[in-house]
């Protein structure tokens, strides 16, 4: 046997949107008690993000720029250089302009080697080349 009940003999529309209303009420107080601490850390941050951004006025905009100015002419070739490596995840702005200026003047540094090694006498070409023959032996035999 099956019973057919129309709910619109028992409750009005305006009753069938105030109940929507409650269960929709209901189910965001059960989802935000459980995001609670969430919704609060958010809320926090992003008032207090309002209340720096409203205290950035000209002056203290002027401040941040000499803070970076001064960070900036304080760096060392070490923080301005990064290479990747087991340190650094990837490689800095900087090593990336030098590496870039060097690929891209690879003749002004043959010609530089070109000079320098034109002005050696036979002396100083046979002390380089005992030295880097000595270097790549001692790789070879010991690993260093």
């Amino acid at each position: 046997m099956q019973i057919n009940i129309n709910i619109d003999d028992y409750i009005t529309e305006e009753e069938k949107a105030e109940i929507a209303r409650d269960v929709f009420k209901r189910k965001l107080l059960d989802k935000s008690s459980d995001d609670w601490e969430r919704i609060i850390s958010n809320f926090a941050y992003n008032t207090v993000y309002q209340l720096v951004d409203a205290e950035l006025d000209g002056k203290m905009a002027e401040k941040i720029k000499e803070k970076t100015i001064k960070v900036i002419n304080e760096l060392t070739e070490y923080s301005v250089f990064r290479r990747n490596d087991y340190w650094n995840e990837i490689e800095s702005p900087a090593t990336k302009i030098m590496t870039e200026a060097i690929l891209n003047n690879k003749a002004l540094f043959a010609e530089k080697v070109e000079a320098v090694i034109g002005n050696f006498d036979e002396e100083e070409i046979k002390q380089q080349l005992i030295d880097h023959a000595g270097y790549i032996l001692e790789q070879k035999l010991f690993g260093k």
